[in-house]
């Protein structure tokens, strides 16, 4: 648990931010029931282009100089996600297969991240694995409201 929270401590404070923002708005779209469109789609879209152009920045202290690219990779990943459940969010059910395969290519991720933690701890690894697990289980959310 110290972990987790210290490898919290460790994101940006944009991105922290933003990821509230968007998680706010989605609970109140939630409970409330009520269309908020422009909080939800500003917060996600924001959080979709901090993750990609600039996710090499914002995905934390990279380990080696081997992992630049992956985190790349991982920011484009994310960003995918993020645009995925905010067009699922809208309802949108052409893309309810491209959430099942955005959340089975999360769970690959999260598990090589899993496994290389076990080797050896990284707050870089730590981080990876908490903002899989998150947009993992927003994904499953709206898939499972859009389902029902």
């Amino acid at each position: 648990m110290n972990s987790i929270i210290n490898s919290l401590k460790s994101m940006r404070f944009l991105e922290k931010l933003l990821i509230a923002l968007t998680l706010i708005s989605f609970l109140s779209k939630l409970i409330f029931a009520y269309q908020a469109t422009i909080d939800l789609f500003l917060c996600s879209v924001f959080l979709s282009i901090l993750y990609f152009p600039l996710g090499f920045y914002f995905l934390g202290k990279i380990p080696s100089q081997n992992v630049f690219f992956k985190s790349i990779l991982l920011g484009g990943l994310y960003s995918i996600s993020i645009v995925l459940f905010l067009l699922g969010n809208f309802s949108r059910d052409g893309f309810l297969l491209f959430q099942i395969f955005d959340i089975l290519v999360l769970s690959i991720v999260l598990f090589v991240f899993f496994i290389k933690m076990r080797r050896a701890f990284n707050e870089y690894y730590m981080l990876q694995v908490l903002r899989s697990s998150f947009f993992i289980i927003l994904n499953i959310i709206v898939l499972i409201l859009n389902i029902i």
